[in-house]
């Protein structure tokens, strides 16, 4: 089982988008989805309660996204945690990629990609930027030696 898990503040524009992104996953795990709700004043929860079953919704007060992340590692029960923003989204595949590899390489104790920030009126940046100026590796696996160098 992969644990997503999503703190929201006032994301009620996004998080549509992020959860559908989520139940699009292809691949062969089950998902638990984890809502973190960090005092949003919008109507985020609400749309958040459109998919009563399949999400676990807790609540807090306003403590930042950190905190929302360590509340939702408490309540995990997957065997990979996945975390995902909730103005942000993931392509399909993008989780059974990820599962793939981690069980290809049982060492590994996290993952990190690349990422396309699509700013309207603006061009695409990928970041890290050496994934920009060598595409080839935009679809590849590695395994890195220094994550904190990656980024």
């Amino acid at each position: 089982m992969v644990t997503i898990i999503i703190p929201l503040y006032n994301g009620a524009t996004l998080i549509n988008r992020c959860l559908d992104s989520v139940f699009a996953q292809r691949g062969n795990f089950n998902k638990e989805v984890i809502v973190i709700d960090d005092g949003s004043s919008d109507n985020s929860v609400e749309i958040v309660g459109q998919y009563p079953s399949r999400i676990r919704l807790f609540k807090q007060t306003n403590k930042g996204p950190a905190s929302a992340r360590n509340k939702g590692i408490e309540a995990a029960m997957g065997k990979y945690l996945a975390f995902l923003d909730a103005d942000d989204y993931w392509e399909p595949n993008f989780l059974k990629e990820t599962v793939d590899f981690m069980e290809k390489h049982p060492a590994a104790v996290a993952t990190s990609v690349g990422q396309t920030h699509k700013i309207p009126n603006k061009q695409d940046a990928i970041v890290p930027r050496f994934l920009q100026e060598q595409p080839s590796l935009i679809k590849s696996a590695i395994v890195l030696g220094d994550f904190y160098g990656f980024w």
